[in-house]
């Protein structure tokens, strides 16, 4: 590949991350209306954001294999093709188990858009491969900034929920497009006698601990960007645009600690910088649900110090387990997704069963538990790494 191709191919790679951060974070914000249109309660939207999470795990068991036997093109037009699918469903669906369908072929597509990109970035980032994954991270976090609020403001304009969605199908066409005209490389695959059995790779106890860390840190993160503006709406009473507001705020400053937060790591080292920003998220995200409404502002605040968590514990990973890590990091995605797939449920579920005030407080809870692991983490490896 020459320069201009390979810089072209991350230009379009920047670009695929800021539209899945887009897409994915509008779904927080528009959860109530569809709540509303369905006349559904708290546990159905837990099922809702049960069955996306599926689509997205399913998305990873076929993506990387697809990704080796279609190519890139074929990939990124199948994950077009299933977005843009699934938000015509959803906006025809009048009911709430069709819409479900239609929810799964969705994150599907939003699943097959993370697995291109991942498995481009080793490729076209030859050097200064920490800084360029950490600005590859921040433009996730800028489209999730942009998303709540284009939503926020469409909700103001009295757009319907269906509406909100649909209209990003343009810009589905115009990316499609530059991705049918660019060159894409041929990733190889692995010989079969260089791969590792699943069964030998879970039987490690640093990759268990790896894919409870970041299926509870994910849960939490998810667990804001799907449930804050419910809580705020429905716990705190604040309209619709405000609660949009506060979470546009949450992944601006979050989008900000991608950007800076490799500095900060490569100050403190892995393990102080993760349990640091674990420890002050919680603190912050737990004040901004206790203290009065004036507080709120804090819960977007702790987007800094959820920022550095995923990106930071998946390069520990590389870091430890070397050159037998792209095997491990697919069987520790599988874990960590099928986890916060379920921490997000149990969300739901408790909003129904005991109410908001406490459901949303689940966040803290799995918050705490990535600390205790990643200091059980630190006792086994921390030898190894600083």
């Amino acid at each position: 590949m020459t320069k201009s191709q390979n810089n072209r191919l991350i230009i379009l790679t920047f670009f695929v991350m800021a539209l899945l951060g887009f897409l994915e974070s509008i779904r927080g914000a528009v959860i109530p209306s569809i709540q509303g249109f369905y006349g559904i309660g708290y546990k159905d939207i837990g099922i809702f954001l049960f069955i996306a999470s599926l689509g997205y795990i399913s998305s990873n068991f076929f993506g990387a294999s697809m990704s080796y036997s279609l190519g890139q093109k074929k990939l990124i037009f199948i994950g077009t093709l299933c977005i843009a699918a699934g938000i015509v469903g959803m906006f025809v669906s009048q009911n709430f188990i069709l819409f479900l369908f239609f929810v799964a072929i969705l994150n599907y597509g939003y699943g097959t858009f993370s697995i291109s990109a991942n498995t481009l970035t080793p490729i076209i980032f030859e050097k200064n491969q920490g800084m360029m994954m950490n600005l590859l991270h921040f433009f996730y976090g800028l489209g999730a900034t942009l998303g709540p609020r284009y939503a926020g403001i469409a909700l103001k304009n009295h757009w319907s929920w269906q509406k909100i969605y649909s209209m990003n199908l343009p810009v589905l066409i115009i990316f499609l497009a530059l991705a049918l005209m660019s060159i894409f490389p041929r990733i190889e695959e692995k010989d079969k006698e260089e791969k590792s059995s699943f069964k030998a790779i879970i039987s490690n106890p640093e990759v268990l601990l790896f894919s409870f860390i970041l299926g509870f840190y994910v849960a939490a993160e998810l667990g804001v960007a799907n449930w804050l503006t419910t809580y705020l709406q429905d716990g705190k009473k604040i309209d619709p645009v405000q609660s949009a507001t506060y979470l546009s705020l949450f992944f601006g400053i979050f989008a900000f600690g991608r950007l800076v937060g490799g500095f900060i790591v490569e100050k403190l080292g892995y393990f102080k910088s993760i349990l640091g920003f674990l420890i002050t998220a919680a603190v912050l995200f737990t004040a901004g649900t206790i203290f009065s409404n004036q507080w709120i502002f804090l819960i977007s605040l702790s987007g800094f110090f959820f920022s550095i968590i995923y990106p930071t514990t998946f390069a520990l990973l590389l870091k430890v387990f070397g050159k037998e890590a792209g095997k491990v990091m697919g069987v520790v995605i599988t874990i960590s997704s099928g986890l916060n797939m379920i921490g997000n449920a149990i969300i739901g579920q408790m909003n129904d069963i005991i109410g908001l005030e406490f459901g949303f407080r689940l966040v803290t809870v799995y918050l705490l538990i990535s600390i205790i692991l990643i200091f059980i983490l630190k006792k086994r490896i921390g030898s190894q790494v600083q």
